[in-house]
This record gives C-alpha cells, structure tokens and sequence, in this order.
C-alpha cells in the first residue's frame, strides 16, 4: 500500500479562556506536531501521548485529556512562532534541547515555567463551587505566559540568573501577559469579538485585556471565598497602575491594589503596553482604518517593538523604566520613531521613563562581523568606546532576517555582599552591527556598585523570606556561577525556578 504523506494537520485548540471561547481549528504543518505531539522545539511529556486519526488530525474536544495535550502544543508553538517571526531568527532556549510540556503537572491553580527542568507545567484545581476541574492546559493565557517565560529566559537569561532587582521578576510577569495578549490577537474569532465589544476603543471593557478567567474563577471561589464578581480576572491589562518604587509598597496588598509582590507589580508595565496598543489603534483609526484593520495594524507593531525591545534592552534590569527607554530605541531603530510620541506620552504618565540620557554609540564600521566567538572576542577593544574591559567572553550570536548580527558578552566574577557573604554577578556588553557592518547599538553593563548593592537587598529579603536553602556538596556546572567548585547555600525565587549562588557562612 502506497504511504500517504500528511504535510497539514488540523487541530482543534481554544484560542483564549475556556471561559470566553469556544473551540477553532487551525492548521498545522505536520513537522510542527507529528505523530506523537512532538515538534522540532517543544514536545508534550504527558504519559502515553493522544493519536491522530487516519488523517493525521488532532481534533478532541475540550475536557478531555487528548485535547489538552494538543491544545497546549499549539498555543506554546504559536507562541515561539510569533516572536521568532517578529525578531527574525530562531530563538534558542536557555537550555539544551527541547522544551518539556507538562499538561497535566499537579493538583491546583497553579502554572510555571522551570529553567532546570526545560519545562512548562500546567495543574488541574477543582473549583469546588462548580464542580468543574480547571485544566490550565486548556487556556491559551496560561500556556502562553508561561511559553512568554521560557521565550524571555532564551532572550535574555541573565534576567533570572544575575542579580539584578526584584523588577526584573516583575518584568518577567509582564512580558508572559503580553505574549498571552498578542498571540491571542492573531485569532480571527478573538479580533471579531474584540471588534464587536470594543469598536476598536481599547479602554472598554474586553476579553483579550483580561486574563485567565477560568482559573481566577477558581481560585475566587477556592480561596478567596467567592469575595470577588465572578467576572473578575486575577490580571487585567486594561489597568490605571502608575509606577511607584517597589520599595514604597507592602510586600502583598488586595488584588486591587498594587503591592512589591512580582505579579502585582507587573501590572504597570502590562498597563502602560496596553494604553500603547489602544493609542495605537485609535491613530490608525483616525488614518481611515476600520476597527478590525487599526487593530491588527497596532497589533503587529506592538508584537515588533517588544520583542526588539528585549534584544535591545538590558541583560541585568535595575528598573522597569529600562524597558521602556528599550521601546522607545526599539521604535527608532524599526519603525523610524513613528510612535515616539504615544510611547513617550504613555511611559512618562505611568512614571516609567527614566531620566537618563541614551548611550552614545561610537563610529564604528566592520569589514566583516564575527561570526564565531573567537572572531567576536577579537573585536574587544578601545575602539568600542569603553576603555579596558575585563576578560569577556561570547556568550551568543545572533542574525536576523534583516542581515543584523547581536553579540552578546559576559564576564562572571565573584562579589562579596556582606563578611563572609557573596555571590556571582556578571559584566555584559551587548553589541548590535546593520547588515554594512555599521555598529548600531552598544550596552554594556559593568559589575558596579549599584549592581552589588541590588544583589545585597535581593538576598537580605530572600534570606527573610526564608528563600536560601543549604544543599548538600554537588557540582556547579548547571549553575551561571564563576567557579567550577562545589556549593552548599543557594537563593530560590526567580521566574524560572532559577537557582542563584549565595555563598553563606558555613555552608
């Protein structure tokens, strides 16, 4: 009998909530999901996997544990999709190999992201006010946040693996929002219903601005003991937040109100986003777009200016005000500063410009730009501006679409934080040469007092909050550590599960 060769797959997935959408179907290539839910960069890891039919076709109903193994496929495939598509060039995970899908993890109202484990992992709560299991692998919102984790961990490890400040965290939150919010916007179904709720007037009340609603449902009626409307979502981009330092906030606060916590205060940056999209799309209706055209047209260039935002943008962020200064470079550098004056006006009424003034970039044009990391490391020199650098090395390189090369460097050493206390943080310079091999963008972080002291109040809270852990003697190769030794004193609290080196007395 003659093979068939299957090229397109049809799947059904939920391209929200399950409580604000119904089913679609899409349409796959084959490669992306193949035989056993398992694609060229993510693979469900759940047991005995479900089977297509005799077409290949993966199209289970939801509630059932087949379609929750597909639909988390789809939505976290989608999702890398997009912001490769919008950088131009694949993007690596923080780790080696492919990212482990877990549909079915635990028990709870719960969903994460793990470094260590190259994982994303979805629980099941039962809503005992319902009676209905939450399946978190079921919701487009919480597949794609956690995707928007491991997407933003490959991007930009350092985020998670240096000490930098409890913003960062915060930032993390934030970007897995606005993944959710993008890759929730190229559905057709999701665009009409927001059409039809909104106009194209974004401040008005939305399903996309709201997120995961099933399972704050639950966790409203498990834990909160049904204390909030049962419309009520436990994050909503559609927010008035304006940026206070963390410092000046309760460690935990009403959800209404804005606290320290890292999803709380993601709120802000999500919020000011969020103003940038619907300002984006009134400009484009006011140009003669219909509603559905403004939306898709802010939409896209929304999509383009996070994603440069973070390959512009810091590897060790201080403040939340950095990725908005990052936006800001991002719009200049690719879509000739369009939209200078709607980011400046929404960054600076949410308090989340800074002040400083942008790093000069030194005239600087390559005959050939490395492609190694020998070559790149070769390139260090006065030349760049700053004077003598310490021993960097290449950490990565990156090309895109656009013939732009990123290279990234890093030089980790050991600081002390208080007598007897230390840890590892790293030096950074990121450079970024045009296709002529004209440097176009340089950021270097150097190991200052400033980073050292964020490191200090990072572990003096963690240590309060009882976060360092002491581990018996094992080896520190899975660790971005600066020493090749062992260790015994560890902080946990990153996005990511990432486990940053304390050395502690007597450990």
């Amino acid at each position: 009998m003659e093979t068939v060769q299957i090229t397109n797959v049809r799947v059904n997935y939920l391209p929200q909530d399950p409580l604000v959408s119904r089913p679609a179907e899409m349409i796959l290539d084959s490669g992306e999901v193949g035989d056993r839910l398992e694609g060229p960069r993510l693979r469900v890891d759940d047991g005995e996997p479900a089977q297509p039919d005799a077409q290949g076709n993966y199209l289970f109903q939801p509630g059932t544990r087949e379609f929750q193994q597909a639909n988390s496929l789809v939505c976290a495939t989608r999702t890398l999709r997009l912001f490769e598509q919008a950088l131009g060039h694949e993007i690596p995970w923080a780790f080696r190999g492919k990212l482990q899908i877990h549909p079915h993890y635990g028990q709870g109202f719960n969903a994460f992201y793990l470094r260590q484990d190259h994982s994303i992992n979805f629980f099941d709560g039962l809503d005992t006010t319902t009676n209905k299991v939450v399946a978190g692998s079921e919701s487009l919102d919480v597949i794609s946040h956690e995707t928007g984790h491991a997407v933003l961990d490959a991007l930009r490890p350092g985020l998670v693996g240096w000490f930098g400040s409890e913003q960062a965290a915060a930032f993390h939150e934030s970007f897995g929002d606005l993944a959710t919010i993008l890759t929730s916007l190229h559905d057709p179904h999701v665009l009409d219903k927001l059409v039809q709720d909104t106009g194209g007037d974004l401040h008005r009340p939305n399903q996309v601005a709201r997120l995961a609603e099933e399972l704050s449902l639950g966790i409203n009626h498990v834990h909160l003991g049904g204390s909030r409307p049962d419309d009520w979502a436990m994050r909503d981009a559609n927010n008035n937040f304006t940026y206070v330092p963390p410092s000046q906030l309760p460690d935990r606060a009403p959800p209404e109100e804005l606290s320290r916590e890292p999803h709380s205060f993601s709120r802000i940056f999500t919020g000011a986003c969020w103003d940038v999209l619907a300002r984006m799309t009134e400009e484009n209706m006011r140009q003669g777009l219909d509603p559905r055209q403004a939306i898709v047209a802010a939409r896209d260039a929304m999509l383009t200016l996070c994603a440069h935002a973070v390959e512009l943008g810091p590897n060790r962020l201080k403040r939340l005000g950095q990725m908005a200064d990052s936006m800001l470079k991002a719009d200049r550098r690719y879509h000739a500063g369009k939209f200078q004056g709607i980011l400046t006006e929404v960054m600076m009424r949410r308090g989340l410009l800074s002040a400083g003034a942008a790093e000069e970039v030194p005239a600087l044009r390559l005959e050939r730009v490395p492609s190694s990391a020998p070559e790149a490391e070769a390139l260090l020199g006065d030349q760049l501006g700053l004077g003598p650098l310490p021993a960097l090395g290449c950490e990565s390189i990156q090309r895109n679409g656009e013939g732009e090369t990123f290279l990234r460097y890093t030089q980790v050493r050991e600081v002390e934080l208080e007598p007897g206390t230390s840890t590892d943080l790293a030096a950074s310079l990121t450079l970024g040469f045009d296709r002529e091999g004209r440097l176009f963008h340089r950021l270097w972080e150097p190991i200052d007092q400033e980073a050292v002291e964020l490191a200090r109040q990072e572990v003096e809270v963690r240590t309060s909050q009882g976060a360092i852990r002491e581990l018996p003697p094992r080896s520190s190769a899975d660790l971005m550590t600066a020493d090749d030794g062992i260790y015994a004193g560890y902080l946990v609290g990153a996005p990511g599960g990432h486990q940053k080196l304390v050395r502690i007395p007597g450990a």
